[in-house]
């Protein structure tokens, strides 16, 4: 039976390895029935000798030239190896592992299309179509700092040394409540999973889930994966009123940070971004495409 000191004992422990704070909470706490993670052989040691409840399966996985050690983790053994025997196969079947991983089965149906059409990888064009079928933006479902799904460690590592982002209260991967990409973000099955992993990171620890929630629920300019500016501000009537940047920072224009940080207000449409002070333009951004930035404004639950 699951313990307080378990979950003090992880909340300890987490930030020595590279897995994801809310993500093994809810592992523990049985709000999802399987993670997978790139486990190394210390971190995988670690996680036996303090966390005997729970099994770890691993592969290496061939990628290309690279190998991938993926580890699956749960309390039920035969969903770990299950887990990590399908992603060895020739023919994922994305819908079981969905399942095993907790996913809401309209958010696995949801990417399954994207990866049937060679879209997965194309961050605005899988996040637009989650922001065009949404009517409100959860901040619950707010998957936008969740990039430990979307791309190699090392990207993710560059990322978290960008100098602007030195020193931040705790890791900047445990920035979410949901661990996989929504089919909208007001799916009802994903807030439910985000409203069950904020609870528990508030009863047992709520300055990092007071400093979660206060990041997760603000306007996000979003153009791309590690492209995006979140705000201090509210969208009305079609227009972000803003008073300043919020952290973390992304590597932006130049130009065009230099105007919105000089800034109050932008309007976005389909071809173009206008930043503008006190009702007075100060830049028009020609957008490459429709993707090419757009506003979830993340201030709804």
């Amino acid at each position: 039976m699951l313990t307080s000191n378990q979950i003090v004992k992880a909340i300890v422990l987490l930030p020595k390895t590279n897995l994801i704070l809310p993500e093994f909470l809810a592992l523990l706490t049985d709000i999802k029935p399987v993670i997978t993670h790139n486990l190394n052989q210390n971190e995988a040691r670690l996680i036996k000798d303090n966390f005997p409840e729970l099994y770890i399966a691993c592969r290496i996985l061939f990628m290309g030239e690279k190998r991938l050690p993926l580890c699956a983790l749960s309390k039920n053994k035969s969903f770990a190896e299950k887990t990590i025997d399908l992603f060895c196969t020739k023919k994922i079947d994305m819908e079981l592992i969905g399942k095993l991983l907790g996913y809401p089965q309209c958010c696995v149906r949801s990417y399954l299309k994207f990866i049937n059409n060679n879209q997965q990888y194309n961050s605005s064009f899988v996040t637009y179509k989650a922001y065009k079928n949404s009517q409100k933006y959860s901040y619950y479902c707010n998957n936008l700092l969740n990039f430990s799904s979307r791309v190699d460690d090392s990207k993710i590592s560059n990322y978290q040394h960008y100098e602007l982002n030195n020193n931040p209260p705790f890791p900047l991967r445990y920035f979410q409540y949901i661990s996989h990409i929504p089919c909208q973000y007001d799916c009802p099955k994903s807030i439910r999973i985000g409203k069950e992993t904020s609870a528990l990171l508030q009863k047992y620890i709520p300055k990092v889930e007071k400093t979660i929630k206060n990041t997760l629920s603000r306007p996000i300019l979003f153009f791309d994966i590690f492209k995006l500016i979140i705000f201090d501000g509210d969208l009305r009537k079609g227009v972000l009123h803003y008073q300043k940047v919020l952290p973390p920072f992304f590597l932006i224009d130049s130009t065009l940070m230099d105007f919105i940080n000089n800034g109050n207000q932008i309007v976005i449409n389909k071809n173009k971004i206008t930043i503008m002070k006190n009702n007075s333009t100060l830049y028009v951004y020609r957008k490459k495409s429709e993707t090419d930035g757009f506003i979830l404004n993340f201030r709804s639950s």
